[in-house]
């Protein structure tokens, strides 16, 4: 039905707010490309539009084209340059290309802005993780954990970080570890 509404009528009658509902979906089912076709197409028309600019960035990098992402991030950053979710998405992007120190400052800029995001904490825990900075991960972990306890990987992480027994695994983790591998089982082998 979705294919339907966007092919059966003239792409400048579809409103824009349709278009990012239809962006919203398709990336929902995976369907990425057509997903960022939508925010292409509703950027064409609303360029301003911060909620197209960060979908379509955030989609961008799951695609690995990181040029575009950079540019629609600056572009919405511009805009609005205290930004949580833009910070945390340009951290995203600047920690996937090996820009550390960039992506930390994001990040820690993304969590003063709005200490309430579960994955700003997640990620800068990832990014001091990486750098083997042992007690500022913890944090940033214990401050996910405090927003979002149903976390396994995290709560598991923090555990072998802290040297707890880790002689059996929780077996909440263990299933977040299959399930989340599991879309990628076949093409990783």
């Amino acid at each position: 039905e979705l294919d339907g509404l966007l092919g059966s009528r003239p792409e400048d009658t579809i409103p824009p707010r349709i278009l990012g509902h239809c962006g919203n979906v398709l990336a929902l089912l995976g369907r990425n490309e057509d997903a960022i076709a939508c925010y292409t197409k509703l950027l064409a028309r609303e360029p301003d539009s911060i909620p197209a600019l960060l979908r379509l960035a955030s989609l961008e990098i799951d695609t690995g084209d990181w040029q575009s992402a950079n540019a629609h991030l600056r572009l919405l950053l511009t805009h609005d340059p205290d930004h949580p979710g833009g910070l945390y998405t340009m951290g995203r992007l600047l920690h996937r290309v090996g820009e550390l120190d960039q992506a930390e400052s994001c990040y820690r800029r993304a969590a003063e802005i709005d200490p309430r995001q579960v994955q700003v904490w997640n990620n800068l825990g990832n990014l001091y993780k990486e750098r083997e900075r042992w007690d500022e991960a913890a944090q940033c972990y214990e401050q996910a954990l405090a927003l979002d306890p149903d976390r396994p990987v995290l709560r598991h992480l923090l555990a072998a970080m802290r040297g707890h027994d880790l002689a059996t695994a929780d077996p909440e983790y263990v299933r977040s570890l299959f399930d989340g591998y599991a879309p990628r089982f076949d093409e990783d082998l």
